[in-house]
């Protein structure tokens, strides 16, 4: 997969690259420890409210947000990349737009590692 890019609800355009091996793996990894794997697969299918829920549902509210703000920092909005000390600014009071742009993010780096391994598992 290339690097993505889409348009938010509210007209913003947002970029993000595609991480390397290690970077995808790892993110993976926690992404799941904090979230959980059926909570990813059903982001990864453009689910927005798949994000809320596991994020408000999480077992570690402090981890969950921080797992948040790394994930949303690796886009760029408008152009400009987020910095996780613009964050809280930049999300006050939008805090949904977080959440679509956190989507965003696990569909670019793993909609497509799940397809094949969802249909690779059901093939077996």
């Amino acid at each position: 997969m290339s690097d993505y890019t889409a348009t938010l609800k509210d007209g913003s355009e947002i970029y993000v690259p595609q991480w390397n091996a290690t970077v995808a793996y790892t993110n993976l990894t926690r992404c799941t420890e904090v979230i959980g794997i059926d909570a990813l697969v059903n982001i990864a299918q453009d689910n927005v409210p798949a994000v809320v829920l596991a994020l408000a549902t999480a077992k570690d509210a402090d981890i969950a947000s921080q797992l948040l703000k790394h994930m949303v920092c690796e886009a760029r909005m408008n152009g400009d990349k987020i910095m996780p000390n613009t964050f809280d600014e930049l999300f006050k009071g939008r805090i949904y737009m977080a959440a679509e742009i956190f989507n965003h993010v696990i569909i670019a780096q793993y909609k497509d590692f799940f397809v094949q391994g969802l249909e690779e598992a059901n093939s077996l």
